[in-house]
């Protein structure tokens, strides 16, 4: 295997290895999110992949973070009972979001990526909606209010009596502090790996290569390691950085506050730009290095 050979080699399963640690921390995400609304029904998912499988779980969830009722789920065992109630919980998506490329069978065979993709839609629709729970969840005919009110409500009967206390309002700005302090983080954090991005470009698109055998095989070395070495960590970064902004959008909706929007040009979509250019920009670098090898050698 030629040098070159096995580098490509690295650089894939480096790479592959990279994407699946993606992977496995949006699940351990997504797998939290649903769990603050499934405990409510003493439900728990344990592996996101598997646990939706039925449809149970699933129909749950929606029915706790929309308010509305979506009937009983086929208790069933077979693959066709499974099928059944996941498409129960499709078909009442289709009614709130545009869903595309997706069905009960890839959820029911625990497609990763389009269970992600369907949890990710769930978040985007309902996250910004207010979630009613049961002031009194042992009567069933109890007010409905929102999580926010219900909890304050709670506090306020629990305390009547108590001389001197009057809860009117929670006192958020401990909890407010903190998610400004992640935003903070956000904000450096992107715009650190957006200028790494862009001086990466500016070095991968020089061309001023050293007239000598000697001098490019080192500049081919020097690309290797910045393949196998410095690129992958800012991989990492990413992965990073977009589970931090998930984890604001949560807190920020447990504050009862609007949602953080990122400063113009450091969205995820904006990273994901960067990250196409600067691929684009290394496959750049590649060629025109192999080209001036074999001039040289010529």
């Amino acid at each position: 295997m030629s040098q070159r050979e096995d580098a490509i080699k690295f650089e894939t399963g480096r790479i592959k290895a990279l994407q699946e640690e993606r992977l496995h921390i949006q699940k351990k995400t997504f797998t939290k999110w649903m769990n603050s609304f499934l405990q409510k029904a003493r439900m728990e998912v344990e592996d996101l992949f598997t646990d939706l499988a039925d449809g149970k779980k699933l129909l749950k969830l929606l029915e706790i973070i929309s308010g509305e009722k979506l009937g009983k789920p086929n208790h069933g065992k077979m693959r066709v009972h499974k099928i059944e109630n996941v498409n129960k919980s499709l078909a009442f998506l289709h009614t709130k979001v545009r869903l595309e490329s997706i069905g009960a069978e890839d959820i029911v065979d625990g497609n990763p990526r389009l269970i992600l993709g369907l949890i990710w839609t769930i978040i985007l629709r309902f996250q910004i909606q207010e979630i009613e729970i049961d002031v009194n969840e042992d009567d069933e005919s109890s007010e409905k209010k929102s999580a926010k009110d219900a909890l304050l409500l709670w506090c306020q009967r629990k305390t009547a009596g108590y001389p001197g206390v009057n809860i009117q309002d929670f006192h958020i700005v401990g909890q407010m502090i903190d998610a400004d302090k992640l935003k903070n983080n956000y904000e450096l954090f992107t715009t650190n790996l957006l200028q790494w991005i862009q001086m990466k470009i500016k070095e991968l698109d020089n061309r001023n290569f050293p007239n000598s055998l000697e001098g490019i095989q080192k500049e081919l070395l020097k690309f290797k390691e910045y393949r196998t070495i410095e690129k992958p960590p800012k991989y990492k970064e990413r992965s990073e950085i977009e589970a931090l902004l998930f984890s604001i959008q949560t807190k920020m909706k447990a504050l009862g506050q609007p949602l953080y929007v990122p400063p113009e040009g450091q969205l995820v979509h904006d990273i994901e730009k960067a990250w196409d250019e600067l691929e684009k920009a290394e496959h750049r670098r590649e060629v025109a290095l192999r080209e001036e090898l074999l001039r040289q050698e010529n």
